[in-house]
């Protein structure tokens, strides 16, 4: 019998915080990545440029199953934690605009973090969340 998903937020603070930063961190993610393709897309003037990056940040996701056997084989609070600084590492470089090739580099970096980011807090949901809320919790995530 399900109790609705407000009262597992309420309920269990651990899942809380878990699915706060899979809302957050993939939003961060997408918002950072619309304005570097608009930065490319103004500074070069080229659909090429752009498409560089979104290459660059499509490639990771296609790694999922290597960087899903990182996950699994690390402590995954510090992982995630690892995760996020490098993401933020990788951004931050690509603020001083390096060249093209080098901020397309940053952005296939940026997305291995993520990609190891997503898999290692999935893999933690069976460890912050009852049995019985397990379905429920992974459909809200």
């Amino acid at each position: 019998m399900s109790r609705g998903a407000p009262s597992l937020l309420r309920r269990n603070r651990p899942f809380a915080r878990l699915a706060a930063a899979e809302t957050i961190s993939p939003l961060g993610d997408a918002m950072g990545t619309l304005a570097l393709i608009l930065f490319i897309q103004a500074k070069y003037g080229t659909a090429l440029a752009a498409s560089a990056v979104l290459v660059a940040e499509s490639i990771p996701p296609l790694l999922a199953p290597l960087l899903g056997a990182i996950a699994d084989r690390a402590d995954r609070r510090r992982l995630v934690i690892v995760c996020e600084l490098g993401q933020a590492v990788a951004m931050g470089a690509a603020a001083f605009l390096p060249p093209l090739a080098v901020l397309a580099a940053l952005v296939l970096v940026r997305g291995a973090f993520a990609s190891v980011f997503a898999a290692a807090t999935g893999a933690a949901l069976p460890e912050v969340v009852a049995d019985d809320d397990l379905d429920q919790a992974n459909t809200m995530l």
